[in-house]
């Protein structure tokens, strides 16, 4: 039995605490680092272990959003992890899942700090509509916001006989929503105002789900595409990591 099937079935004690600790926490704070740069509320590449050089509302949300984690943790996060594991609604392994957690939760604590605004899920969409000469920064951001929903209503309400073929490239399917999509479709977001994600997800089910299905995305779910100067190529979590862990390394 694994450390995570053991919490999930044991609860935590002080062997299984000491031991999460020794395998995860060095990977959680390097996530909350990476989101937070992501967000663009870092202004140099910074490893966890010098987070306390950074002003008083940068430290409290890093310090806030760790606590947090902590406290999902101890509420339960590991078993509906695994169970949804069991059910096939997750396949990521438990870091990849843990991320996601982590940028939900700094969002939430950025907002509350005043360290970001509060946009609805329209403007977010509106804001890519809008956009020119920073379209791409547009398109990161609601990204970055509004990923997790949109992946979630395109698997929700996905014809059942597609259900499979969309669940393998639902990465594929979001970032032809918010790249292709929502750009051409400026008209129709304005008719769904009220609902904007679920009226755009439902008309690309209907209307562009083959187009979709093969799409590369390009735009890396970012706030401030300019702080981080990363290859367009690291699309994914684990690679950007690697590669601001490489860059702070060069700096130390």
């Amino acid at each position: 039995m694994g450390l995570l099937e053991e919490i999930a079935t044991k609860g935590w004690n002080e062997e299984r605490a000491e031991e999460f600790e020794r395998r995860y926490r060095k990977a959680i704070r390097w996530r909350i680092v990476v989101q937070m740069e992501r967000l663009g509320l870092l202004q140099m590449k910074l490893s966890p272990e010098r987070v306390g050089i950074l002003s008083d509302k940068r430290l409290e949300l890093f310090q806030d959003t760790e606590s947090d984690v902590n406290i999902e943790l101890l509420d339960g996060l590991i078993p509906r992890y695994l169970e949804r594991r069991r059910e096939g609604k997750v396949e990521r392994d438990f870091l990849a899942y843990l991320t996601g957690v982590i940028r939900k939760l700094l969002l939430k604590n950025a907002r509350e700090l005043r360290l970001l605004g509060e946009e609805t899920p329209f403007e977010l969409l509106q804001g890519i509509c809008q956009a020119k000469r920073e379209r791409k920064a547009k398109i990161a951001w609601a990204k970055y916001c509004l990923e997790a929903q949109v992946r979630w209503e395109l698997l929700d309400r996905c014809p059942s006989g597609r259900f499979h073929e969309v669940y393998k490239v639902v990465h594929h399917v979001s970032d032809y929503f918010f790249e292709v999509f929502v750009p051409g479709r400026c008209e129709l977001l304005k008719r769904v105002k009220r609902r904007p994600v679920v009226g755009m997800v439902e008309a690309l089910l209907a209307e562009e789900l083959d187009s979709a299905l093969g799409y590369i995305g390009k735009v890396t779910p970012y706030a401030k595409m300019e702080e981080v100067k990363a290859p367009e190529e690291l699309e994914d979590e684990e690679a950007f990591l690697d590669f601001l862990f490489q860059e702070v390394g060069r700096m130390e």
